[in-house]
């Protein structure tokens, strides 16, 4: 079973997988840059807005500090959502931390009186990541006002931040440091009070290695803040003193875990030391910053990584003279085909790792919580007589701890050149004893952070490289289909060898719990029946049934002969996964929807889901059936999958298509070249049917049951019509579909 990664489109993309999925790190809740006295006065006060989607996405969640909870606003434009800071504060810096439902315009104000709002800046062209705004004000009440919204739904925050000093000071910025070492002069202890997350301190590889800083005169304090580099103390002191010679241990820590260590601790004295007891690593220790606040403290919204380092070295465009097999030594990978297992949108693909440009364009491997370590980059180099002679690795902050430098000639055996175990860097330079080899892959194996991967520059130094192009795009199949599988549910019960009960899963906001008692077959057909029954605490049961472990298919025609229930908030869907889910997750398995209707009778919806483009960004559409006929007559769906494309068709009649192109070029990676399983569902409710049926907010409009149902649906489940109605599912395949990409292989990410 796999309920937290099986989802259904639209409404799962924009709720169940937006804190989890694919948000690259380099948009990912940076800490505001400035220095790290700031405190967020929105934190916890009083937050009211326009409206609120339902009673699960209220106002105050915006200014809970936990981005894994969000307001969200019902589906209208003209949203807002205001704080009440309590008292009339002076700020300088807005944060809004969007969820996908975003405004692409929208106006900050403030207000003495919650009734007279000036403007103090109007956003015209927001991208929906994190907006970090350096805007400086002064009221009680601070309000973001949305004028645009960027999709079909209302306005979603999982944070909304309003930083001042609110009598707090970091009193360690910039005051004089000492550290017991140093690992290089890049690295020294006045880099650890500096305000700038981009620097750090970093000790030898050394136990009971320590950092003071000297305030010049005693002080009190009541907060410190350790921001850890990867290399951090698990157990560790913080110690003070009036004359750097006798120290009084405050607190002890015995259970870091290398994130941010937010201390409420009162203490007093000229010097303040860390002292490490216990290293995480055998390096040594290192600090982004150690803050020290004195006055009114409230607790600061703490980051969920450190914010992007950018490289401070940029490619060596010269050749260099080296001795070896190569008379001089260039970056023999600039501008060469690039490959990935994944990428994560168009603007992140394997060839921006390899195209000279260090600091604004990379690669960026898919990214999820609970995501797979394992992931490769590799570059052709067009030539087995390519001589490798360096190799240098410039990370993004979402670097590999561990992975292995590979050659092969073949891009099926691969040799290991180098192993790394246990990197903290974001720059890996190596040299490297001269070898010979086509492709040069890292092969990573373990993440630095919990994000996935990214690379600014992958540089290959060396000689003999050859001039090579993009691997050939694949070719339609051919020949004539025949059916190559068909399950007609005859008999009196499901056939276990095709189809297994999914009922372990709650996603996208719906309304029902999942049985096996909902499925049944008679008479020749599958038959999902919506019952309205209290189950689990949902107030309706349905059925879902998937393939998965059981059927698998790579290409073909697949086609489902079906009827369903007409009513706003029935949502029934005949889709397919990428079997290869619980290896790489959502969407990198690529979910391809062939039928997705929710209850209205006149028209359907078909879809593609993968990296970069998912939700209300997914490549698809919707369709209207011929006048005059109804989504609850009998009517054959189905889609023509290639190796180049897909076409949906309604009764043979074809009503939409993407080429592999477009996705490439539009969209972002193709993933549809793998097998994938069959999923036959009936939900109730949700997001994607609330957007419609305006069955949102609290209270609900009038004529709505539940998020997502109206009345009039509920009294037809009560009716006994709330069924989807099977009569068989069939794959037609050319021959050709056995030996073209009988396996998930990743093709070039370029189309040529």
């Amino acid at each position: 079973m796999f309920s937290n990664v099986r989802f259904s489109s639209r409404g799962a993309s924009r709720l169940a997988l937006l804190a989890c999925l694919v948000l690259s790190p380099m948009l990912l809740l940076g800490q505001p840059q400035s220095t790290f006295a700031a405190t967020n006065l929105a934190l916890g006060k009083t937050a009211v807005a326009s409206t609120s989607e339902n009673a699960d996405f209220g106002a105050a969640l915006a200014l809970d500090g936990n981005v894994n909870t969000r307001w969200s606003s019902t589906f209208a434009d003209g949203q807002w959502l205001r704080v009440d800071l309590g008292s009339v504060q002076s700020f300088n810096n807005v944060v809004l931390r969007w969820e996908a439902a975003y405004a692409s315009s929208y106006r900050i104000q403030t207000s003495n009186d919650a009734n007279t709002w000036t403007t103090i800046q109007t956003i015209t062209n927001s991208d929906g990541n994190v907006d970090d705004l350096s805007i400086s004000g002064t009221g009680r009440y601070v309000r973001v006002e949305s004028i645009t919204r960027a999709t079909p739904y209302g306005i979603s925050l999982f944070e909304f931040e309003v930083y001042g000093n609110a009598g707090s000071s970091n009193i360690a910025l910039n005051k004089t440091t000492s550290a017991s070492s140093s690992e290089n002069a890049a690295t020294t202890a006045n880099f650890a009070v500096d305000g700038n997350v981009n620097t750090r301190w970093s000790s030898t590889f050394a136990d009971g290695q320590w950092l003071r800083v000297d305030f010049g005169s005693v002080q009190s304090f009541n907060r410190v803040v350790l921001r850890w580099e990867a290399a951090y103390a698990t157990s560790y002191r913080v110690q003070t003193s009036n004359d750097a010679n006798s120290w009084t241990t405050i607190q002890t820590v015995t259970n870091s875990d290398g994130n941010v260590d937010d201390l409420s601790i009162s203490g007093s004295g000229r010097y303040v030391r860390i002292e490490s007891v216990t290293r995480a690593t055998q390096y040594g220790i290192s600090l982004f910053e150690l803050e020290v606040y004195s006055g009114s403290i409230q607790p600061t919204v703490q980051p969920t990584t450190q914010p992007t380092t950018q490289p401070t070295v940029q490619p060596t465009a010269q050749p260099t003279t080296i001795p070896g097999n190569c008379t001089t030594s260039t970056n023999i990978a600039l501008n060469k085909p690039a490959y990935a297992w994944f990428y994560e949108s168009k603007t992140s693909s394997p060839a921006q790792a390899v195209d000279g440009n260090a600091t604004t364009t990379r690669w960026s491997h898919l990214w999820y919580p609970s995501g797979p370590a394992n992931a490769w980059l590799y570059v052709d180099l067009g030539s087995t007589n390519a001589t490798i002679n360096r190799v240098r690795i410039l990370w993004e902050s979402a670097y590999a701890a561990d992975y292995q430098i590979q050659v092969s000639n073949d891009r099926s055996n691969w040799s290991n050149i180098r192993s790394v175990v246990g990197n903290t860097q974001t720059t890996n330079d190596y040299n490297l004893t001269p070898i010979t080899g086509r492709y040069l892959r890292i092969n990573m194996t373990k993440k630095g952070t919990e994000y996935g991967y990214s690379i600014w520059e992958l540089e290959v130094y060396g000689c003999n490289a050859g001039n090579p192009s993009y691997d050939p795009a694949p070719t339609p199949l051919t020949g004539n289909f025949s059916r190559v599988w068909v399950e007609n549910f005859d008999g009196t019960s499901l056939n276990m060898n095709n189809w297994a009960y999914d009922n372990d899963v709650h996603v996208n906001g719906e309304q029902q719990q999942y049985t096996s008692n909902n499925v049944a077959v008679s008479g020749g057909t599958l038959k999902i029946t919506a019952r309205k029954e209290t189950a689990n605490g949902y107030p309706f049961t349905s059925g879902r049934i998937f393939g998965l472990g059981r059927q698998s298919f790579l290409y073909g025609k697949m086609v489902a002969r079906m009827k369903m229930p007409v009513g706003e908030g029935y949502w029934p869907a005949f889709w397919m996964m990428g079997a290869n889910i619980n290896e790489v997750g959502w969407p990198g398995n690529g979910e391809l929807d062939i039928m997705e209707n929710i209850g209205y009778g006149n028209w359907t919806s078909g879809a593609l889901h993968g990296p970069g483009y998912w939700g209300a960004g997914s490549a698809g559409g919707l369709v209207n059936l011929p006048a005059g006929q109804t989504t609850g007559a009998w009517h054959t769906y189905a889609v023509e999958w290639d190796p180049t494309y897909i076409k949906w068709f309604v009764d043979d009649r074809e009503i939409l298509s993407f080429t592999r192109a477009q996705i490439i070029a539009d969209y972002g990676q193709w993933t549809y070249n793998n097998p994938k399983f069959f999923i036959l569902n009936l939900a109730l409710g949700g997001e994607y049917p609330a957007g419609y049926n305006g069955c949102t907010g609290n209270p609900l409009p009038a004529g709505c049951a539940y998020f997502g149902v109206k009345q009039s649906t509920v009294d037809s489940i009560v009716a006994g019509n709330g069924l989807l109605e099977v009569d068989y599912v069939e794959v037609w395949q050319k021959p050709a579909a056995t030996t073209q990409g009988a396996q998930y292989l990743p093709l070039a990410q370029q189309e040529n």
